[in-house]
């Protein structure tokens, strides 16, 4: 898949059924959220992965509203107070934050991208 980049989100839905020793299986549902967030550190652009899942037996619309919303609270708030630091590694030593290979600036990113 290649990188999804904010605001662009991907968003998959899952429903699988969990066998039960009785006839009736129970349903769960799982719902994710991914994307890439650039943000800028002494004149270079860098790419963080954000995640959000949820998994549950029951899964509306409202729910679903909820935690979209809850997602872009998220990032809003990474944009806003969050700090670059590339030095810092996630699990399994992967970095946290990678270097862009497009060192455009976010303006010049997002008007190329919403020109029709």
């Amino acid at each position: 898949m290649a990188r999804i980049i904010y605001p662009d989100i991907y968003i998959r839905e899952h429903r699988e059924v969990i066998p039960s020793g009785s006839r009736n299986g129970k349903t769960i549902f799982s719902f994710k959220l991914m994307t890439s967030l650039r943000k800028e550190r002494q004149g270079r652009w860098y790419l963080c992965n954000f995640t959000k899942s949820w998994m549950g037996e029951e899964l509306s619309d409202v729910h679903k509203q909820s935690i979209i919303n809850l997602f872009h609270r998220e990032i809003y708030q990474f944009l806003i107070v969050g700090v670059v630091v590339p030095e810092i590694g996630g699990f399994g030593g992967q970095p946290v934050f990678e270097l862009d290979e497009d060192q455009r600036s976010e303006a010049d990113r997002l008007t190329e991208l919403l020109k029709f």
